[in-house]
């Protein structure tokens, strides 16, 4: 019944995607995020993430596998998703 919507809708994500890859200054973006991410964290540094509305969760999601684990076992990142509402009521409740 949705099939041919579904097909479509997936055909379309896929030709995003390719046309991102295809793209040689998006693959050299990502590859400086990453090193300034690891250069941060060899500094000390940690990541402070932040969203609105439906990024709100991206970032919550991005600090909770950059603390965890992923991919494989190994000491977590420190990361903090400043956007967090527990995090905001606490530092609400605490500075007013």
């Amino acid at each position: 019944m949705y099939q041919d919507i579904i097909r479509s809708e997936l055909n379309e994500a896929a030709d995003t995607l390719n046309k991102f890859l295809s793209d040689d200054a998006n693959i050299h973006a990502i590859q400086r995020a990453a090193v300034l991410l690891a250069d941060s964290f060899k500094a000390g540094g940690k990541v402070l993430s932040c969203g609105n509305g439906g990024s709100h969760c991206d970032a919550m999601h991005f600090a909770e596998e950059l603390t965890g684990r992923y991919r494989e076992n190994r000491p977590g990142y420190p990361a903090i998703a400043i956007s967090d509402v527990s995090h905001l009521s606490c530092v609400s409740n605490d500075f007013g």
